[in-house]
């Protein structure tokens, strides 16, 4: 399951899923999403994401100036880690 499948399963509003997975897309093809914006696709309060991001442990991510993004990909397979850990 993707983060779209989650949040479309979930009831999320369409429009930001939209605006959050395409709006973003760099040149490369990839999507780069903000702290603010991976805490909303997580559900998690962007305090959460920035001690994840401090101690090690949230999906990878990198800086540009002071901007920290996060790559889809990263953020997707940080979910589908969580999936799998679970589940075992």
């Amino acid at each position: 399951m993707t983060i779209n499948d989650a949040l479309h399963a979930s009831g999320a509003p369409q429009r930001s899923i939209q605006r959050t997975m395409s709006a973003y897309d760099s040149a490369d093809g990839h999507a780069y999403l903000t702290t603010t914006e991976v805490a909303e696709l997580l559900r998690t309060p962007v305090e959460t994401i920035r001690y994840w991001r401090h101690v090690g442990k949230g999906p990878r991510s990198f800086k540009i100036g002071r901007r920290v993004l996060y790559a889809h990909h990263d953020v997707q397979a940080f979910v589908d880690q969580a999936r799998n850990s679970d589940t075992q």
